[in-house]
């Protein structure tokens, strides 16, 4: 029955989305969604199946459709129990996070005398290469040298969505510096036109060994 379909699914890890963040697919269009157990006297609901499903930063960045395959048992007129395929769309929107859960109602298996789970998939956030992504903050990492921090250096850094960013930095980069660029950050899920800020930190390359040479200049200068 269901377990053994969704397309190879897993199941997710469930922190992060907000509960006003998450989907009822019924409830969208129309349907059954959001009625939970049924009264006294009727027939008891199966209990939920959750399972994962992964975005990639430039889909959540983007928006994008998923489709997904589950294998349900269906119970004909005579009761006997046949296997069905069926695929069910997620239009995944720009700014959605890790946790956001999207429910269809009634989807699992068909048994008698028990109204049938809902499906609920869980958003997971595929890690990216160079960006970590808080809430709607992106952050970036770049490697400078010492040259660098001290004398001002251009940060070129692609974004989510295929542009390129030079970023001019002109200030002395110490330790711990970040450089903050508004509006470079994950759309805002509730307004997807305004954007959250990007944060660039820095990682310093120290020299290994001075000449005696360049510590009496760098003595001079600073």
């Amino acid at each position: 029955g269901m377990p053994g379909g969704m397309g190879g699914m897993r199941f997710g890890g469930m922190g992060g989305g907000d509960d006003d963040d998450d989907v009822d697919m019924g409830g969208m269009f129309g349907g059954m969604g959001g009625m939970g157990g049924r009264g006294r006297g009727g027939p008891r609901k199966a209990p939920d199946v959750r399972r994962g499903f992964a975005c990639t930063l430039e889909e959540l960045y983007a928006g994008c459709t998923k489709k997904m395959k589950i294998t349900k048992t269906l119970v004909d007129e005579s009761g006997k129990r046949v296997q069905a395929e069926k695929i069910l769309t997620i239009q995944v929107k720009p700014g959605w996070k890790a946790g956001t859960k999207i429910k269809f109602p009634e989807e699992g298996d068909e048994q008698p005398g028990v109204v049938p789970a809902d499906v609920i998939f869980v958003l997971e956030e595929k890690p990216h290469s160079y960006y970590k992504r808080e809430g709607d903050t992106l952050y970036y990492t770049a490697n400078i040298t010492l040259n660098q921090a001290l004398t001002g250096v251009k940060v070129d850094l692609p974004t989510l969505d295929g542009r390129r960013l030079a970023i001019q930095i002109r200030e002395v980069i110490s330790p711990g510096f970040e450089k903050v660029v508004p509006g470079e950050g994950m759309p805002l899920q509730k307004n997807p036109g305004q954007k959250g800020n990007l944060v660039i930190k820095f990682d310093i390359k120290f020299p290994s060994s001075l000449t005696d040479d360049q510590k009496r200049k760098l003595k001079e200068i600073l």
